[in-house]
């Protein structure tokens, strides 16, 4: 019965229930694992503030240089992977199962961080306190390398890894959509500018000291 149920399924191209479940699994122990470690940073992670919007985006994109070494690792490993096997040539179809696997991880890592970096910049203009970004940075490195040996060793397992970069990135594009919305595109500027102008005052008074010093 089950090979019957198996050729049907392959003919009309539908997975196989036992592969939908095993999918589904991975999916919810990503979402429990999410939620944990959110919980958990909202207790332990010590506040980052800073006034400065320009800061939070600095912040922000240095935290990056972690998820950036994910897609730098990938591309290291073909590299490597093509200099000592029949890939060598990439024109040449011979030898592109040594690298298919990777070169998937690649393609599917490079969209991620796109929109993980994209969405942590717009969540960053908004927010005052950047605990989440390190969160957000830590899911992203650990799916990457949890969707890399689930693809390598059964790629059924790799929705566990998926779920822990696109899941949070999701959330936060929703809430950053949400606050864009309700609040518009200049939130902030105000602040950005009272700062600015208690900056050029501090400078200035530095400035008339140093004159009368001399």
């Amino acid at each position: 019965m089950s090979n019957v149920r198996s050729a049907r399924d392959s003919e009309t191209g539908e997975s196989r229930p036992e592969e939908r479940a095993t999918v589904r699994k991975g999916r919810y122990a990503g979402l429990i694992f999410i939620a944990g470690t959110f919980f958990l940073g909202s207790w332990l992670m010590p506040p980052i503030v800073f006034i400065s919007m320009w800061e939070r985006i600095l912040y922000t994109l240095r935290c990056q240089v972690l998820s950036v070494g994910m897609l730098l690792a990938g591309v290291i490993v073909v590299m490597i992977t093509r200099a000592n096997t029949t890939a060598i040539n990439p024109l040449s179809e011979r030898g592109e199962q040594y690298v298919k696997l990777d070169n998937r991880y690649l393609q599917n890592t490079l969209e991620q961080l796109v929109l993980s970096i994209l969405t942590q910049l717009f969540l960053a203009t908004y927010l005052e306190d950047l605990w989440v970004i390190p969160v957000m940075t830590f899911l992203f490195v650990l799916g990457r390398i949890s969707f890399w040996i689930g693809y390598k060793w059964m790629p059924l397992y790799r929705s566990f890894g998926f779920m822990l970069t696109l899941v949070p990135t999701t959330f936060a594009y929703a809430i950053t959509l949400g606050v864009f919305l309700r609040n518009g595109a200049t939130h902030g500027f105000t602040t950005m500018t009272s700062s600015r102008q208690g900056q050029e005052q501090h400078y200035n008074q530095q400035q008339q000291q140093r004159n009368i010093h001399y």
